[in-house]
C-alpha cells in the first residue's frame, strides 16, 4: 500500500480492491481475485467512492491514477 492513501484512509482492502477496480475488473472478478464475495467487493467499492468523494468507478480510477495512489509494483 502506497503512503499517500493513508490520507483517504483505505483499509489494506480496499486498497487491493481499487488495484483490480483500475485494472477494470467486475465485482466477480475482483471476488474470485480476492477471495470475497461480490456482495462484499460491493461495499469495498462504495466506501472508496465514498472515502474519495467520487461517484462512480471512472472517476475514482481516474482519481487513484492522477494522485499516484496505486504503486506501479501492485499495478
Amino acid at each position: 500500500m502506497n503512503e499517500r492513501n493513508n490520507k483517504y484512509r483505505l483499509t489494506p482492502t480496499e486498497y487491493k480492491v481499487l488495484v483490480e477496480v483500475v485494472r477494470g475488473k467486475t465485482n466477480p472478478q475482483i471476488g474470485l481475485v480476492l477471495n470475497i464475495s461480490p456482495h462484499a467487493v460491493k461495499i469495498h467499492v462504495a466506501k472508496i467512492l465514498e472515502k474519495f468523494s467520487v461517484n462512480n468507478r471512472i472517476q475514482a480510477t481516474a482519481k487513484a491514477l492522477r494522485e499516484n495512489l496505486i504503486l506501479t509494483s501492485d499495478f
